[in-house]
């Protein structure tokens, strides 16, 4: 299983360089299956698109993740608050 960065600038077919998440704005999974293959030169056979309520409950069903901060962060627009150190997040 792989992730990629929907900014990575990557050739469209047709469409010239742009974000790989334009591919899929554009023409949908097919786009972007097809972007990706050519990029990478390796075929894929199947793919999972996952929101982030997906994303969250994906967390959740293996106990959190464990992260390492170096510092605080307090963010309220996304409902974050971690103080500096090693903890585990939930979805």
């Amino acid at each position: 299983m792989v992730s990629l960065t929907g900014d990575w600038s990557v050739p469209s077919p047709g469409n010239g360089m742009d974000k790989l998440n334009a591919s899929f704005a554009i023409g949908g999974a097919a786009l972007t299956v097809q972007t990706v293959e050519n990029v990478t030169g390796i075929r894929i056979d199947h793919y999972a698109e996952i929101g982030f309520g997906g994303f969250a409950g994906m967390v959740d069903s293996i106990g959190g993740v464990d992260v390492c901060v170096p510092y605080d962060i307090n963010d309220p627009l996304a409902g974050l608050n971690v103080t500096a150190g090693c903890q585990s997040l939930d979805g």
